[in-house]
């Protein structure tokens, strides 16, 4: 699944029900205006479904965990790799695929106690 097809299932997951545009946000229309969603871009919309939906993610050194398992990594952006677990937690995407810098790709089955 592509990030705009991520972005639209987790806003309706959120109860967003609106169109996925080039950008990859999705817009959608509540009280006469428009708004632009997207909880891969913005913390303030991703601590929002993650709010509504009861995720929960930490984050230790680089690693973003949704309880034992490594969900995200990024080295270079962590808020960024907080953002991406909780919006796929939020689309259903139940085995996250976690790259680590080393390119071995480590699935969502693994635990902390795996890596290293």
């Amino acid at each position: 699944m592509d990030d705009g097809e991520l972005v639209k299932r987790a806003a309706k997951a959120a109860g967003i029900n609106g169109s996925l545009v080039g950008s990859g946000d999705v817009i959608y229309e509540r009280g006469g205006n428009a708004y632009y969603w997207n909880s891969l871009n913005s913390g303030d919309d991703a601590l929002r479904l993650a709010i509504r939906l009861d995720i929960n993610v930490h984050t230790k050194g680089d690693c973003v965990y949704r309880g034992d398992t490594i969900v995200a990594y990024n080295p270079a952006d962590i808020y960024a790799a907080v953002r991406r677990a909780i919006t796929e937690a939020a689309a259903g995407v139940e085995t996250p695929n976690v790259e680590f810098s080393g390119g071995a790709p480590l699935h969502g089955a693994a635990s902390a106690a795996t890596q290293g």
